[in-house]
């Protein structure tokens, strides 16, 4: 059974910024074109950040799903997990959503969390 929860933000922003045995093997597999997957990852995230923000303001849950999962997705193969957990945590909220009562200020939260991830800096 699922529990109906937001996450919270603040225990997804504890989660590490990049796991870099995953970064890594993304690296060794995709050799020469990996600096063109990093560039392609940090071109589409602004783009679809963006995406998300306008289908939050819309209201239009099913863009803010496909989206957010799109998120997820590149940034679990890059090893970007905080950026993941954030992306996830909006999806699944936005599914719980689709179907019951609509929490919009606790999805701007995470999105406010998962921008914050998608333009961290690893010092």
């Amino acid at each position: 059974m699922e529990v109906n929860v937001t996450p919270d933000p603040k225990v997804l922003a504890e989660r590490p910024l990049l796991d870099l045995e995953q970064f890594d093997a993304a690296r060794a597999a995709l050799k020469d074109r990996f600096g063109s997957l990093v560039e392609l990852y940090r071109t589409d995230s602004q783009r679809l950040t963006k995406e998300l923000v306008a289908a939050l303001r819309a209201g239009v849950l099913a863009d803010v799903v496909f989206v957010s999962h799109t998120i997820k997705s590149s940034s679990r193969t890059l090893g970007a997990l905080r950026a993941a957990a954030f992306a996830e945590a909006i999806e699944h909220q936005a599914r719980r959503m689709a179907d019951g009562p609509q929490d919009i200020p606790a999805l701007a939260r995470l999105g406010v969390g998962l921008g914050q991830a998608l333009t961290a800096r690893i010092a």
